[in-house]
């Protein structure tokens, strides 16, 4: 027998606050475990786990036992050879009579049993058994969601409860940069294009449902830069259609057509108007207006609407993480798969950030953002499936204890 082996023995028992199926999962994937295995290893009886071993490897088994939330015992195989036999004890002799403590001697032993007790119940509430912490946080995964296995392995154990709100953080933090375009667009259209186009419009009266200007008619407006006629002015009956117009806005005495497509057009009925005035004056200041609140009102319609999008993405794409799962051997449950997706659509939400920033065109772009995402999934399952232990199922020399 080799001096001072040691044996590792496990009886199905788990962590208080731990949940069996998932010790299961995580034991399943620190050590390459399969199902029948695991059923051995669950079934309430004793079994050795590693036999033969010293002491320092017996208690890295063990501890990564604890850290997927498992017990396991480390037992001695044998002494080594030479240790001297234990010394004989007389068979009549009694054995001597403790020593009676006085009060202050038990307290001064009671005190710091207590206080140690105190430390163990406050640190547990911090840190409970069989739960890892993270060990990236949410900023992490801006960088390393691009090439690193530590980062799926994490996310994919312990992110629990945050992968949709990095998500929505993600999301908020690249609405703004299209935002700040959306709104210098609209300023440069207000300076350069605003003051050219609406010099053109003239005062428009409505009274009692009827159309007047105070210019001759029909009147036209057009584009500043490349002079096509965008909108026509005629209460004399000369034009009836936007057809007939050769435009995309025609106000008529009694009503306003507007082209929408080429298959649309919207007629608004002015009849019901008893008095109302439109200048150029009163058209700059509701631009104006909508420049000045246009990030604060448009800025949440589209971070919410990017969230639904992507959360039913990486609802669809953690089914196809299933497969993947099945492939590389990964024991992850489908909302591992989803955490997953979240952070493998990452690297695919950044760079188009930057290509609609830099207006930089690619043919067939969504084609190329899925399969980025795919094969950093793929990734993502395959870094879970890899040991994370001292050593694999298939070394260890299970049996009973």
């Amino acid at each position: 027998m080799n001096a001072g082996t040691y044996k590792v023995v496990f009886e199905g028992e788990v962590l208080p606050g731990s949940n069996t199926e998932d010790v299961k999962r995580q034991l399943a994937t620190a050590f390459g475990i399969d199902a029948p295995t695991l059923d051995r290893l669950f079934a309430g009886r004793p079994v050795v786990i590693k036999r033969g071993i010293d002491r320092e490897t017996a208690m890295k088994y063990k501890n990564a036992f604890a850290k997927a939330g498992a017990v396991c015992r480390i037992e001695p195989v044998g002494e080594p050879p030479g240790t001297p036999p234990p010394p004989p004890v007389e068979p009549h002799a009694a054995p001597p009579r403790p020593k009676p403590e006085s009060s202050a001697e038990r307290l001064s032993v009671r005190r710091p049993r207590q206080a140690r007790l105190r430390a163990e119940r406050q640190s547990s509430r911090f840190h409970r058994p069989g739960k890892a912490r993270r060990r990236y946080s949410v900023f992490h995964a801006f960088v390393m969601s691009f090439f690193s296995q530590d980062l799926y392995r994490d996310v994919g154990r312990n992110w629990r409860g945050c992968a949709f709100l990095y998500l929505l953080l993600l999301l908020a933090l690249c609405s703004i940069p299209k935002m700040m375009m959306l709104y210098s667009g609209f300023s440069g259209f207000l300076t350069d294009v605003a003051p050219q186009l609406l010099s053109q419009i003239p005062a428009i009266t409505v009274s009692e449902g009827q159309v007047s200007i105070d210019r001759e008619e029909p009147y036209f407006i057009r584009d500043p830069k490349s002079g096509e006629t965008i909108a026509v002015i005629d209460t004399t009956g000369q034009f009836e259609s936007l057809g007939e117009a050769g435009t995309y806005v025609l106000v008529t005495k009694t009503q306003v057509m507007v082209r929408k497509s080429t298959r649309e057009t919207r007629t608004f009925d002015l009849s019901g108007i008893r008095h109302f005035r439109l200048g150029p004056d009163v058209i700059y200041r509701w631009l104006a207006v909508a420049a000045k609140w246009l990030i604060i009102a448009l800025f949440p319609i589209l971070v919410f609407g990017s969230f639904v999008y992507r959360i039913v993405q990486a609802l669809i794409y953690g089914l196809i993480g299933i497969l993947f799962g099945k492939i590389t051997k990964a024991f992850l449950d489908y909302r591992s798969l989803i955490r997953l997706s979240i952070v493998a659509v990452t690297p695919a939400i950044i760079v188009d950030t930057l290509r609609t920033v830099a207006r930089v065109p690619v043919p067939r772009w969504w084609l190329a953002c899925f399969l980025m995402t795919m094969v950093l999934l793929f990734f993502g399952v395959w870094a879970n499936a890899r040991e994370s232990a001292p050593s694999r199922t298939s070394a260890f020399s299970m049996g009973k204890a």
